[in-house]
């Protein structure tokens, strides 16, 4: 697992910067452990996850989805405090999701974690009530316009 990331860890960070501009990741020691289970949990507090060993778009695909949620949470807390007060729990995980699923599906992402899984069908029926996503030059502050427009 550790040698397939190591390919493509640059153009992650790279490509994530270009979303998320230069904002800090959270400190801490980011660790995936392995898992014989087909669930992929993550721990905001202590930048862990797992990543199911015989996952379908492999162990880089979680890697990436899982990485992006650690550096989305701190984005939205950070940046968006009023609108990450005023989101219950369940829905802030629905955007999480939902801005994971765009990033993964962009160009820029292909050979790193690129690939659609089918997804959460929750996370398919809340995004439709925001439209269509204009992925050119896709970046966190484009999407949060969009929700806020919206939510």
């Amino acid at each position: 697992m550790e040698k397939d990331w190591v390919l493509v860890e640059n153009k992650f960070f790279s490509e994530v910067e270009k979303i998320f501009g230069k904002i800090k990741w959270p400190e801490g020691k980011y660790i995936s452990y392995l898992s014989i289970f087909d669930i992929n949990p993550r721990f905001l507090e202590d930048k862990t996850f797992q990543v199911f060993y015989r996952h379908i778009l492999g162990s880089n695909y979680v890697i990436a989805h899982e990485m992006l949620h650690f550096i989305f949470f701190s984005y939205f807390e950070n940046q968006e405090p009023e609108l990450s007060k005023s989101l219950d729990e369940h829905t802030i995980w629905l955007l999480s999701e939902w801005f994971n699923d765009i990033v993964l599906d962009l160009p820029e992402f292909e050979g790193i974690g690129s690939g659609m899984m089918p997804g959460y069908p929750e996370v398919k029926d809340f995004s439709k009530r925001f439209g269509i996503i204009n992925k050119n030059g896709f970046n966190v502050q484009k999407f949060f316009e969009t929700v806020k427009v919206k939510i």
